[in-house]
């Protein structure tokens, strides 16, 4: 009896673990739009890319200890063409779990032109993960994003355009585009979200940059110097000084563009570093 007893323990036990880590369908009864790309579904590359996603899915990483109550809603890079998800996803949730945050990989569905898809799937995982606070241990106050490349263009963009339901209690951004106006933004970003790029009020509703207000959420950035697209990162920090809005930018010399979790990159103990000590002071002084 006791061998059995220990058996079902050992058992409970392995099984919570295998549920820190897990995938939620984000439209389980069907979308409620479409990026009308067809065919089959493409499956993850072994460089950790998942091109033309067609699915929107959650994956969740749950703290196995002390658990602070923060998410973060992590949204990878890759032009809106594809998702960076091993290397500005699961590694990062992996980083977050270990400063006892909660995270989530946002599989969402590149726009294709129909920009209102990504920014949907944004604003239902963050009621999804409202819904399910309670059970993943989530205060529903300390819920944030971050976004890498296209990915801090809709993390910003939704920073600045969330619904009452859906309100970051703070935005980190690594290498973001903030705009898509041509000349200092990412030319197949602005192509894959925008429907119109010669329509100036289409380019312009779509720029973060040009969103910024007294609504935006206290604000990390991470730029390297030589990056191409460092002038996006200037601009936002700018309009952020110019709303007042509390914010960190920390400029590296070098590194270019895309570096992410790689260890390749010099600074990477360094930008880790600076959110954690952030982090820690946003989640205990800005409940919203």
């Amino acid at each position: 009896m006791r061998n059995v007893c220990f058996t079902m323990a050992v058992f409970a036990f392995t099984s919570c673990l295998a549920q820190q880590n897990f995938t939620v369908d984000i439209w389980p009864n069907g979308t409620p739009n479409s990026n009308e790309i067809l065919g089959e579904i493409q499956k993850e590359t072994e460089s950790g890319r998942l091109y033309l996603t067609q699915e929107a899915k959650m994956h969740v990483f749950l703290p196995s200890n002390n658990p602070t109550g923060g998410m973060v809603i992590i949204c990878p890079g890759g032009s809106y063409h594809f998702l960076s998800i091993e290397n500005e996803g699961r590694r990062v949730a992996r980083w977050f779990n270990e400063q006892g945050i909660a995270a989530t990989v946002l599989q969402y569905r590149v726009p294709n032109k129909h920009k209102e898809v990504p920014v949907s799937d944004v604003r239902e995982t963050f009621a999804i993960i409202k819904r399910r606070a309670v059970e993943w241990n989530v205060d529903i106050d300390k819920i944030g994003i971050m976004g890498f490349s296209a990915g801090g263009h809709l993390a910003s963009f939704h920073s600045n355009t969330y619904t009452s339901e859906s309100k970051p209690a703070f935005t980190i951004l690594a290498y973001p585009v903030t705009t898509l106006l041509k000349g200092p933004s990412h030319e197949q970003t602005r192509q894959n979200f925008l429907r119109n790029t010669d329509d100036p009020e289409e380019v312009a509703a779509s720029s973060p940059v040009q969103l910024v207000g007294a609504h935006t959420p206290p604000t990390f950035i991470m730029v390297s110097r030589d990056d191409k697209l460092y002038i996006c990162s200037q601009l936002y920090q700018e309009a952020l000084y110019e709303n007042h809005i509390p914010f960190e930018c920390h400029v590296y010399s070098i590194g270019g563009h895309g570096w992410g979790t790689k260890d390749s990159f010099p600074y990477k103990e360094q930008w880790q570093t600076s959110l954690r000590f952030w982090l820690e002071q946003i989640l205990n002084t800005h409940p919203q």
